[in-house]
């Protein structure tokens, strides 16, 4: 069993830490960005939103140079920004149409 990522540790106990992971669908891909889907449930896996930083890492070797759009936990639209393989932000609502 994965206890997760140790964040405290004393004598008496130790505090684990499981990392975020979203559920998610690749639905577009072209040269010029990417686009997914928060598919859920929310109740068992984090919404693409609140795992962004686990998100971009996980799609790191195909983003080279593009960007990253996505359909969020509610179905809005929005951007991940990212830098080197690294989460650097969102764009919220930013883009036109790319389906």
């Amino acid at each position: 069993m994965n206890k997760g990522n140790l964040v405290f540790e004393n004598e008496d106990f130790a505090v684990y830490v499981q990392p975020l992971k979203a559920n998610y669908s690749i639905e577009k891909e072209t040269d010029q960005y990417i686009l997914i889907r928060d598919l859920g449930p929310w109740d068992k896996y984090a919404t693409v939103t609140n795992a962004a930083e686990a998100v971009v890492k996980d799609l790191a070797g195909r983003l080279a140079g593009r960007r990253l759009f996505y359909y969020d936990s509610e179905g809005e639209p929005s951007e991940m920004l990212h830098k080197a393989g690294q989460f650097a932000g969102f764009r919220f609502g930013m883009f036109v149409d790319p389906v």
